[in-house]
C-alpha cells in the first residue's frame, strides 16, 4: 500500500457520521501538540513542541512479557510510571505502582523491582472505523469501568485517529506522517491525559481498519 494522496482534514473540520457528530468547540480551545517517533520496534518517544521529552515507552523483550504485548511507560527522567499488557484479544489493561483508592489489592508485580502494581485503566478494542477503541478507569471497590475516551479512525492515506468523550466532544487527534505511523503528531485539548490518549490509540490502531500496517 502506498503513502500517496492527500492528508486527512484537520480534526476541527472533520465530523463523524451524523449519529456520532463530533463537537468542534473543545479542540478549538487551548491545545497542546506533541510529536512521537518509533525509535525501534520496541521503543517510542513523545516530545513536546519545544523538543523536550514528555515520556517514552519500551516493550520488554522477554518472551513471556512480549507474548502479552507488555509496554512500560517512563516519564522524562526515566521513572517507570505505568505498565500496560494485553489481557485478552480485545482488552488491554493499565497498571500503576500506586493504588487508585484505599484498600485496592495489587493485581500484578513489577518483574524489575518486585513492587506491587495496581489496576488503573482498561482499553477495549474492536474492528471497524467508528469507536474502534475505548479507554476507561476502574471505579472504587468494583471492576466497573468508567469510559473517559473513545477512539475512531478517519479515512485517510496515513493512520489518523480522533479521540472523543462519550458525549462526543473532540479532545485529541493523532496523525501519522506516513502509512506506517512511525512518526506522528498528537494534538490534545487542555487537561487531557496524553499518555492515556497514546495508550488508547496504540491499542486501537491495529484493531481498526489500518490493521498491522500501522503501529503508533
Amino acid at each position: 500500500m502506498g503513502c500517496g494522496g492527500s492528508k486527512a482534514p484537520l480534526a476541527r473540520e472533520y465530523k463523524l457520521p451524523e449519529a456520532k457528530a463530533v463537537s468542534k468547540t473543545l479542540i478549538a480551545r487551548e491545545t497542546s501538540t506533541y510529536y512521537g517517533e518509533t525509535l525501534t520496534k520496541n521503543a517510542v518517544q513523545i516530545k513536546d513542541k519545544d523538543d523536550k521529552l514528555a515520556f517514552y515507552t519500551i516493550k520488554p523483550t522477554e518472551k513471556k512479557l512480549r507474548a502479552a504485548r507488555t509496554t512500560y511507560y517512563f516519564d522524562a527522567v526515566g521513572t517507570k510510571v505505568s505498565m500496560s499488557r494485553q489481557k485478552s484479544k480485545d482488552t488491554t489493561v493499565v497498571y500503576r505502582p500506586k493504588a487508585s483508592f484505599f484498600g485496592q489489592r495489587n493485581e500484578w508485580v513489577d518483574v524489575d523491582t518486585g513492587g506491587a502494581l495496581y489496576l488503573f485503566a482498561e482499553v477495549t478494542t474492536k474492528s471497524g472505523w467508528e469507536e474502534c477503541g475505548s479507554y476507561g478507569i476502574y471505579l472504587k471497590s468494583s471492576f466497573e469501568v468508567e469510559t473517559l475516551y473513545i477512539a475512531s479512525a478517519v479515512p485517510s492515506t496515513t493512520p489518523t485517529m480522533l479521540v472523543t468523550t462519550p458525549e462526543g466532544d473532540l479532545v485529541a487527534k493523532i496523525e501519522g506522517s506516513d502509512c506506517t505511523g512511525s512518526k506522528f503528531t498528537i494534538e490534545v485539548a487542555q487537561g487531557v491525559d496524553i499518555a492515556a490518549v497514546f495508550t488508547l490509540v496504540s491499542a486501537s490502531v491495529a484493531a481498526g481498519p489500518f490493521g498491522l500496517l500501522a503501529s503508533f
